[in-house]
Parts: C-alpha cells; sequence; structure tokens
C-alpha cells in the first residue's frame, strides 16, 4: 500500500516537473523570438567582430578601426604585438576584406612613439595620422598618395576634425580647458596651412567632434567635475559649445531625454544632431536576488541600452529602440560620416544600425 502512495507521488512530481519544465522552454522560447525582433543588434544591425584584430605595443600602435563609408571600415592586424601592422578594409554586410598593401607600407614607415589622433575623411578617400609633440602624415588610403606635414604647435596634445567636403581638416591642439590653437589644413599640396584661433578658454570636459563649413567647431560637453573627468555627470544638463572664428566660445545647455541614467552622446557629421545612449538594469527582481545570495555563482545583473537622437538643441527626441550590452554596456558610440548610420561596440563587436 505504501508503495502504491509513494509511486503515486512520485509519477505526480514528474509530472507537475514535466509541465515546469515545457512551460520554462516555451517562455524562453517566447523571450528569443521577442528579443529577436526588438533588440536593435538583431534586428536591423549589420556587425563584424573585432576582437580579433588586436593591437601593436609602443612604437607599433594600432589605428583601430575608421568607417570609410556606410558599408566599409578600415583596420589593421598584427600576428603578434611585434609584428608589423598589415591594413585591411572590410565591407561588414557581405563579409569580404580587401588587405591595401601600399597604405600598409605607408603607415609602418610612419614610426610614432604614441599616436595623439588618427581619423579618416567624410568620402573615405584620406587617412591622417600625428605623432604626439611632432609632425602628422597624410595619406590616400588606397595608398597612392602621402605626405607629412610639420604640426602647428608641438606643445598640445591634436585631435583632427575634418570639415564636410573632405578637402581639409582642423588640427586642434589644446591642454587641458583651453585651445592653444587651431589650425586649417588642405588635401592639396599647393594650399598652405592657415591658424584659426588660438587661445580659446573652454568649459572643462568638453570633446569636439564636427566643424561647420565656415570653420566653426561643435562639441559636446557631457563630462563631470575635474575630479571625475571621464565619469558622465548624470542628473544634469550637458553643453553644446561652439567655436568661432573670431575666438569665442557659446556654450548651450540642453536637457538630455533621460536624466537618471549612465549616459553617452555623440554630435552627428553635420553637427545637427545628438545620438544618446543610457544603460540601466532592468528590473528583475529574482535575477537581483540571486546576484545578492550567491555573487561569485550568479553574474552581475546584465544592463540594457536605450539608444535615443534628438535635435542638437535636443528637442525632438526620438528612441530608435534598445539592446541588451551585458555587465560592461557599450562603448564607442558614433556617426558613420553619412549620417544615415550609427555603430557602437558590444562585447568587442561591431553594430551599425540606422539613424531614423
Amino acid at each position: 500500500m505504501k508503495s502504491k502512495q509513494i509511486n503515486s507521488k512520485l509519477r505526480r512530481s514528474l509530472k507537475w516537473l514535466t509541465v515546469i519544465s515545457v512551460a520554462v522552454g516555451v517562455s524562453a522560447w517566447f523571450h528569443y523570438a521577442w528579443q529577436m525582433n526588438t533588440d536593435l543588434r538583431y534586428r536591423d544591425a549589420k556587425s563584424a567582430e573585432i576582437w580579433e584584430w588586436g593591437g601593436g605595443k609602443r612604437f607599433n600602435i594600432s589605428m583601430g578601426y575608421g568607417w570609410l563609408n556606410d558599408d566599409e571600415i578600415l583596420f589593421d592586424r598584427f600576428r603578434t604585438p611585434e609584428a608589423p601592422r598589415t591594413v585591411w578594409k572590410r565591407n561588414i554586410v557581405s563579409g569580404r576584406e580587401t588587405s591595401l598593401p601600399l597604405l600598409t607600407n605607408i603607415r609602418n614607415e610612419f614610426e610614432a612613439e604614441v599616436v595623439d589622433d588618427q581619423s579618416i575623411s567624410p568620402d573615405g578617400k584620406w587617412y591622417v595620422v600625428s605623432e604626439r609633440w611632432d609632425h602628422f602624415l597624410l595619406a590616400r588610403t588606397d595608398g597612392s598618395y602621402s605626405r607629412t606635414i610639420e604640426s602647428g604647435d608641438g606643445s598640445a596634445y591634436r585631435h583632427f576634425i575634418w570639415l564636410p567636403d573632405s578637402q581639409s581638416f582642423i588640427e586642434l591642439l589644446r591642454l587641458n580647458n583651453k585651445i592653444n590653437s587651431a589650425w586649417i589644413h588642405f588635401v592639396d599640396v599647393n594650399k598652405k596651412s592657415k591658424l584659426l584661433v588660438k587661445d580659446v578658454l573652454l568649459p572643462e570636459g568638453i570633446f569636439f567632434e564636427a566643424a561647420t563649413p565656415k570653420m566653426e567647431l561643435i562639441g559636446l560637453c557631457i563630462f563631470g567635475t575635474r575630479d571625475s573627468p571621464n565619469i558622465p555627470d548624470v542628473g544634469k544638463p550637458i553643453q553644446v559649445v561652439q567655436v568661432t572664428l573670431d575666438g569665442k566660445s557659446i556654450a548651450n545647455s540642453i536637457n538630455p531625454p533621460d536624466m537618471e541614467h549612465h549616459r553617452w552622446a555623440s554630435l552627428s557629421p553635420d553637427g545637427k544632431r545628438i545620438v544618446w545612449t543610457f544603460d540601466y538594469v532592468p528590473h528583475s527582481s529574482f535575477r537581483s536576488f540571486k546576484h545578492l545570495v550567491a555573487p561569485t555563482v550568479f553574474s552581475a545583473p546584465q544592463l540594457t541600452t536605450d539608444l535615443w537622437i534628438t535635435d542638437v538643441d535636443g528637442k525632438h527626441p526620438h528612441r530608435l529602440g534598445f539592446f541588451a550590452s551585458g555587465e560592461d554596456g557599450s562603448r564607442d558610440l558614433r556617426w558613420l560620416p553619412s549620417g544615415k548610420y550609427i555603430s557602437f561596440v558590444v562585447h568587442n563587436v561591431l553594430y551599425r544600425v540606422p539613424a531614423d
């Protein structure tokens, strides 16, 4: 009799276990299907793994990656950190890679212990890279032409900003919150470089990303105080700063679409729009409980990142969507040169999504 009761209880337990297992499986399937249809990384994105590209050591610094156009990126590879680089371009839609031996030779011959900045022109035809406190290299990305140019100031940190026509770029030289000088350089060897402005004081934490056809600089100030210069100042407005050719610095404060969460922002190439990312932990009491009880067994709560676009004055906010970004969130938020796409990196995978 007791044996029958035990067998009956065992069958009921197995029945409920089966029901629960099926329910969990169905729930997981629906969650996966929902994520595939809503997560920007799966719904709209093209992607490319970038972890295997690696990078060189000092005197052999990687050029990272840059967008040649809406479909292709320029990057370099190293068999070992000490080995010479090889420069490639990759179509992230088809996955096809093409080596660029001429640009490889040009870049390897340009010795730089430390690189200040490197940048690709909006039309994808020109590449510029600087040696800190010294000259810099200008080359066609197909390797058909190159020359070195002397810096306008060898005592400051350098940043390059291309003008929209891809025929000239600004060499911005600054220390802390001051522009020491800004020079305009031309791809045409017959045009001489010119000094634009000098000795312009700036707000703390500003980063310039765009230049107007009138050669005025536009940047965003999203960071905190001098004590935490690399941490976005959550809960406060940001500043959009424009530097005119008469040396004036004009700052306007705007409110982000989300004032509560960790944020990043990037200015569009024409200086008219801002893309925002906001990292947050989705509400999940069970996940938080697991991590609290056994943090070494269960991973930390996973972040979700919201992607928004606004006008440069903060108006007309538009949420593009969201994507799961793991424990570390996303990084390297960029506009593509055409302004039609945005890219970001999650877990060493580069994603490209439409901007509208």
